[in-house]
């Protein structure tokens, strides 16, 4: 099942209707009310991270079930009206990192999106690389996909030279409750996904 699709821009007026997509979908699939309230955790999380995106931007938000195997997609495509001049600003803040809504998993997730979203594979590709900052580990290489669930195996096979990555996963409400987030790059479309399967 795919529920209808909410459209979202940079002024998140379509959010109340997104959460409410996301309780129909668990009651469609009838979840217990423990959780309908973690479906609604992740949706909220994938929500919030699209506050303090750079640049004008439309979105996509939408689930699809299979029985109680759900996911919650983002899919994001930059204004094509910017200016290259503001484009590359943007595509400078989100590789550098610097700015202080990256922090924390879903934060380095949102800098994925809006690399993938302003500055297309290589963009991300950095942007992946910078998630190891601190730690003497080989170049992360993302040609067009991110996967938590990999970035979560390496940090654990290295936790005691990541401990600042570790507590990051260990304190993430999304790290601790879904299955996977992907981050994707398909053509001038950014997709955030969120996989939950609930038993």
């Amino acid at each position: 099942m795919i529920t209808d699709i909410c459209m979202l821009d940079q002024s998140l007026a379509g959010v109340a209707d997104a959460l409410v997509l996301a309780e129909k979908c668990a009651a469609y699939c009838e979840l217990t009310p423990r959780q309908t309230l973690q479906l609604r955790l992740l949706a909220e999380e994938l929500l919030g991270m699209m506050r303090g995106i750079l640049g004008q931007y439309e979105a996509q938000f939408y689930l699809e079930s299979d029985q109680k195997d759900i996911t919650i997609h983002l899919k994001a495509r930059a204004d094509m009206d910017i200016p290259d001049s503001e484009r590359k600003k943007i595509v400078e803040v989100s590789t550098s990192g610097e700015n202080v809504a990256y922090r924390g998993v879903m934060g380095k997730v949102r800098k994925l999106l809006e690399c993938g979203m302003f500055g297309g594979p290589e963009c991300l590709a950095a942007a992946g690389s910078l998630m190891f900052t601190g730690v003497e580990f080989d170049t992360y290489m993302m040609p067009n996909e991110w996967s938590l669930k990999q970035y979560m195996d390496t940090i654990s096979a290295i936790q005691d030279k990541a401990p600042q990555q570790w507590d990051e996963l260990e304190k993430s409400i999304v790290a601790n409750l879904a299955d996977d987030v992907t981050v994707g790059v398909h053509a001038d479309v950014a997709e955030v996904s969120i996989r939950k399967r609930f038993a």
